[in-house]
């Protein structure tokens, strides 16, 4: 449901948001203005915000309004499943090939790693440098920056050394860690959608 929704008669929005809850639960029954209102207040409140509904629904605030949907469970074993499409090897530095450019292969300045590399979500602190002069940028700013639903960022794989972020998966890299022309081994990281 859209923020411009307000621009129609009270009356129309709340039928709109009663068709809206009818037709992710599947049924009218017991969707009262209790509910209906639920979703409303949502329009008031920051990005993020969220609100348990009958049936199992969830109503969530996003950037261009509210989005209302059957609450996804995810299991640990999703979560890992997720994390094992993620894989990295080092390698000596091949001139010969182009840095690949798609979302899902990267190449890294392996010298440049302080730590060790570890595949896992975000977790307060996070960072990653987001320009030439590598200004850390919090990761929690960035996906508010780049409006990434709140509720896919913890489902997001990364690829970290330590605190640093080298790669958000499907998103961007951190500059830091960029292949240059000294670089001698990379790390190449991968993500098997």
């Amino acid at each position: 449901i859209f923020n411009n929704i307000f621009e129609e008669h009270p009356a129309l929005i709340k039928r709109v948001i009663h068709r809206a809850l009818t037709e992710v639960a599947g049924r009218a029954r017991d969707i009262s203005a209790v509910q209906i209102e639920a979703v409303l207040n949502l329009f008031e409140l920051q990005t993020g915000r969220k609100r348990d509904l009958i049936y199992n629904m969830q109503a969530l605030r996003v950037y261009e309004g509210v989005r209302i949907g059957i609450k996804k469970e995810i299991s640990e074993e999703d979560r890992e499943d997720i994390l094992k499409k993620l894989h990295f090897e080092i390698k000596d530095r091949d001139f010969s090939q182009n840095i690949p450019t798609d979302l899902y292969t990267k190449w890294f300045d392996y010298d440049k790693i302080k730590y060790s590399l570890n595949v896992r979500f975000r977790k307060e602190g996070d960072y990653l440098t987001v320009n030439g002069q590598n200004a850390k940028k919090l990761l929690s700013d960035y996906m508010t920056n780049e409006k990434i639903p709140s509720d896919e960022r913890d489902m997001i794989p990364l690829l970290a050394d330590g605190d640093h972020i080298l790669w958000v998966v499907g998103h961007r890299i951190s500059n830091y860690y960029k292949v240059t022309d000294e670089t001698k081994k990379i790390v190449v990281a991968a993500y098997n959608i």
